[in-house]
């Protein structure tokens, strides 16, 4: 499957791409904490289709949530995750396997290439 536009963070359980709505909502979270009702207000998305993304984004470490101070009923969710790569944006029609391996590895550069072989002076090359 190959991704138009995607985001991949870093949690605590490792690197996850994300895309399209739960792309929105992490977005939305990453602003600061949010109660169920503002996440689902904010999205303008069914409250059954906003459970089932915020679950999955908890179960893959990037979200986390508890009771609400107020009425204990209701969930707090936050983002517990960093944004290390935002691909796909329209300004960068691709994005290389060595980009994402540096952006999940947290390195902002990119990999440097190895160093060019050569020859020792023990070697037959290094003679002629």
């Amino acid at each position: 499957m190959l991704l138009s536009e995607f985001h991949l963070y870093r949690a605590p359980r490792g690197v996850v791409a994300v895309s399209g709505e739960k792309m929105r909502l992490m977005a939305l979270l990453r602003g600061g904490s949010m109660e169920f009702w503002e996440i689902v207000e904010a999205l303008g998305r069914d409250k059954s289709t906003v459970s089932v993304h915020l679950r999955e984004l908890e179960e893959a470490g990037l979200v986390s949530s508890h009771s609400g101070l107020r009425d204990r009923r209701l969930r707090v969710y936050r983002c517990e995750a960093t944004l290390v790569l935002s691909a796909g944006d329209g300004r960068d029609p691709g994005v290389s396997l060595a980009r994402v391996w540096a952006a999940s590895l947290g390195q902002t550069s990119r990999p440097r290439p190895s160093p060019r072989r050569t020859p020792s002076t023990d070697s037959p090359e290094a003679a002629t």
